[in-house]
């Protein structure tokens, strides 16, 4: 696929806000964070790589998503190592990218970003490329480094389920201009759908303004939002006949299972729903019409065995994949219908874009996947796979199994947790002109970011404990401001730990004499007292 850029200035999302003599006080914000692992293939540039995903997160921002990389590999040894990929080479990228992705950020975690100085032997034109829901994708180097940014902003895009390219005139302006020259302008609908998926591979944080400028000890900027997420990777390539003997057939690739994940965005909420998701490793031949089955055993307590049955059935017999899916209550036995969503996952390129690995959406209550539950909104548990066909006639009636995985747990991640990052905490300074970030979690030195630029390092106590000084928030104008704090080093299997917070630069508001970010009673008390004592502002 051929990717695009704009040139623009640097120019973080400002949310303004309105103030007047009457309470007034900023609105919390939702913002993602997804973990980026970075492979340079081989010998491959990347001198720009950095300012490339800065300018990526600038064109995101639109969305409230923020890429950090927490791991460099270089370099990737893939293929034959000349730092070129053919595209079996690159689809050898993806397979490892999953692997690679479920070690370093956890599973069903983070996406990858490949450097490859030709991405797309076969089409020297093409600048990058992506699989439609596949978390990896493959970009080449620029000397532009606005020019990459807008590429890798496309290609991850398409990564976080954006299935098309746009070539028309009218589009040109348009992140999915399938072109280089393009622009970066979403709209409602696509930042609606990339957000959706990015907060499955990342985590999401209630970004609650803080007041720096304010002489007093802050409260915290971000607050995780409480998610449900689980997923396991099932071994490409290992399907079994039903006599026994091991089968390998990429015409058979959707009978193959090599990704399940659960996710449930609200789980304190009554009427919350799961979504399920089924990655196979090949795409519904439109001539077979061979029925399949999906098989999820649902454990709801941890005691190992199953309390429940998600089934899919998929079959093609018009060309079209199509089918339906159920859940049987083992405790009463009652089966309820719910939604399959079948996803037909393209491999963009200029042209027409080509079906490549399926996945399978079931949409559910996540009541029936929980069960009941003591604590309100943390449900736990396990869960195992499964696949198999009906009976295919050119193989003597044989049938073909995916066998089941181990159990694989979901539940709310602890705070600590791999890839749960601890809160930043804003404190207030004896200058004015600088204020304090500090919080836990991270070793040796760090650095920290605001906005995506660089404003301090420092080392982390033996405990883990960090605080730095950095310009207060007066110093970046009105309005909202990512912090991120990361560690220096990346070499730790499971990459760089990083924690993020936000503030809120507010100039001061008139009349606010307490400095809570109000006019209320309380400042009309305080000038109250300041005039009988004859001190303060009056």
């Amino acid at each position: 696929m051929r990717s695009l850029t704009i040139n623009r200035p640097i120019c973080a999302a400002i949310m303004l806000l309105s103030l007047c003599c009457m309470p007034t006080v900023a609105s919390a914000a939702e913002h993602i964070v997804v973990p980026v692992v970075v492979n340079v293939v081989d010998s491959s540039d990347a001198s720009q790589v950095e300012a490339a995903v800065a300018r990526a997160n600038e064109i995101l921002d639109q969305a409230g998503i923020s890429l950090v990389v927490v791991k460099t590999n270089q370099p990737f040894n893939v293929g034959d190592n000349d730092g070129d990929l053919t595209y079996a080479e690159g689809e050898e990228a993806q397979e490892a990218g999953r692997q690679e992705l479920d070690n370093t950020c956890g599973a069903g975690k983070g996406l990858k970003l490949t450097i490859a100085d030709d991405c797309w032997t076969e089409d020297p034109t093409t600048a990058g490329w992506a699989i439609h829901r596949n978390p990896t994708v493959v970009v080449e180097p620029d000397a532009d480094p606005q020019k990459m940014g807008r590429t890798v902003a496309h290609e991850f895009c398409h990564a976080l389920t954006l299935d098309y390219d746009k070539y028309a005139a009218e589009d040109a302006n348009s992140i999915m201009y399938g072109y280089t020259d393009g622009g970066t302008e979403m709209t409602e609908d696509e930042i609606e759908e990339i957000r959706k998926q990015a907060k499955k591979r990342g985590w999401a944080f209630n970004l609650e303004p803080v007041f720096p400028d304010r002489p007093s000890t802050m409260p915290s900027g971000a607050e995780r939002v409480l998610d449900v997420h689980g997923a396991v990777l099932d071994g490409c390539d290992d399907l079994v006949l039903s006599d026994g003997t091991g089968f390998i057939d990429p015409m058979f690739g959707f009978v193959d299972i090599i990704e399940t994940s659960v996710f449930i965005p609200s789980p304190i909420e009554p009427t919350s729903t799961a979504s399920v998701e089924i990655h196979l490793d090949g795409t519904f031949m439109p001539h077979q019409t061979l029925a399949t089955v999906y098989e999820i055993e649902i454990d709801q307590n941890g005691d190992g065995i199953s309390d429940g049955l998600l089934e899919a059935e998929v079959f093609n017999p018009s060309g079209i994949p199509e089918g339906f899916a159920l859940y049987e209550d083992y405790a009463t036995g009652n089966m309820t219908d719910v939604q399959l969503l079948i996803h037909e996952n393209h491999a963009h390129d200029r042209g027409p874009a080509v079906l490549d690995n399926h996945s399978l959406e079931i949409i559910m209550p996540a009541e029936m996947l929980t069960g009941p539950t003591d604590i309100p909104g943390m449900p736990f548990l396990n869960a195992a796979i499964s696949s198999y066909t009906t009976e295919i006639p050119e193989m003597g009636g044989m049938s073909l199994t995916d066998p089941p995985s181990d159990w694989f747990t979901i539940a709310v991640p602890e705070p600590g947790s791999t890839c749960c990052h601890p809160e930043i905490t804003f404190s207030a300074l004896p200058d004015p002109a600088m204020m304090r970030i500090q919080g836990c979690g991270l070793t040796g030195e760090f650095e920290v970011y605001i906005d995506g630029m660089p404003v301090g390092m420092s080392q982390a106590s033996p405990a883990g404990y960090f605080a730095v000084a950095v310009p207060s928030a007066p110093s970046f104008g009105p309005g909202e401001h990512l912090v991120l704090v990361r560690e220096i080093d990346d070499s730790a299997p499971t990459g760089a730990a990083y924690a993020v917070g936000a503030f809120t630069g507010l100039p001061p508001i008139p009349a606010d004499i307490t400095g809570d970010g109000m006019v209320d009673m309380q400042d009309l008390a305080e000038l109250a007292a300041n005039w009988l004592m004859g001190t303060g502002p009056m």
